[in-house]
């Protein structure tokens, strides 16, 4: 889900204008600065600084020098994502613990897929491999078929690539499928090497260039933002409908002072004593002739 905001024409414009001025071979000065993101555009992001100043910035950061951290809600989550937590699991791969913390992660060569001890390096799904090199012992009598319980915390990271219906998620770590579920109040935190989810708002620390004697415009090679609101996924909810009122009045309702719909209605123990009265009344006689 990438969330990229077009500026206006303007905006555009000049960042076309600009593209000539930085393909050249000219003279240029260091750029450090500090503030909130303002437009975001495929390669370009425009910055307000703490000083009141703004800058258009061209992306030339590699991904090991970008970096985005925030946090998200459960509805963030989704099949292909990166996802690093520690649990107890089990050699069915099931976690039978609630996760209560889980980060969404870029995967790295110092930060492989996999599940192992935490603390051990690899990323081979140790957990359910068998060793190569030692023979297996002879097999002992099945004394019972529960799983025996495993103190052990293994840091499971890997890509999401299942959210059930129920909320329970399976990820795929080095080669191994780990189902497990989120707690009600899982804290969910994002570091990634890219700018996919970032937003306007967002805080900024750029190092980077500009042009001597062209402040305003310049290139941005090291790149560290924080998202100022927790992550969700995207989906806006539809407004409520107002009830709007009936033009007509309803039947029996009171109008405004000096017009009234149907007549007014006599409360219920009224109603009663007018028609025991009327049932009272004598019955006329009939006139002699």
């Amino acid at each position: 889900m990438k969330r990229f905001f077009l500026f206006p024409l303007a905006f555009c414009a000049a960042v076309l204008t600009s593209h000539d001025a930085f393909s050249q071979n000219l003279e240029k000065d260091p750029l450090k600065a500090s503030g909130t993101i303002k437009g975001v555009a495929p390669g370009v992001l425009q910055i307000a600084t703490g000083e009141g100043d703004t800058w258009l910035l061209k992306l030339e950061a590699k991904p090991q020098d970008v970096t985005f951290s925030g946090t998200a809600e459960k509805s963030f989550l989704r099949p292909g994502m990166f996802v690093e937590f520690r649990a107890q699991v089990s050699k069915k791969g099931v976690v039978a613990e609630p996760v209560a913390s889980l980060t969404v992660f870029t995967p790295s060569e110092g930060r492989p897929p996999g599940v192992d001890p935490d603390g051990a390096g690899g990323g081979d799904g140790a957990l359910f491999n068998e060793p190569k090199d030692e023979k297996k012992p002879e097999p002992k009598a099945k004394k019972s078929t529960r799983l025996q319980a495993d103190d052990t915390i293994y840091r499971v990271a890997g890509a999401i690539s299942k959210v059930g219906r129920a909320g329970d998620l399976t990820v795929s770590a080095g080669g191994a499928q780990v189902k497990f579920n989120l707690a009600e109040d899982c804290k969910i935190s994002v570091e990634v090497n890219d700018l996919s989810f970032v937003s306007i708002g967002d805080k900024i620390t750029v190092d980077g260039w500009f042009l001597k004697g062209r402040p305003g415009e310049g290139a941005a090679n090291k790149i560290e933002v924080t998202a100022a609101n927790p992550l969700t996924d995207g989906s806006k909810k539809k407004p409520t409908k107002l009830v709007k009122e009936p033009k007509t009045p309803v039947k029996g309702a009171k109008g405004e002072k000096g017009e009234r719909g149907d007549k007014e209605e006599k409360p219920a123990e009224e109603k009663k004593d007018t028609e025991k009265k009327e049932a009272e009344k004598p019955e006329p006689k009939a006139e002699k002739e």
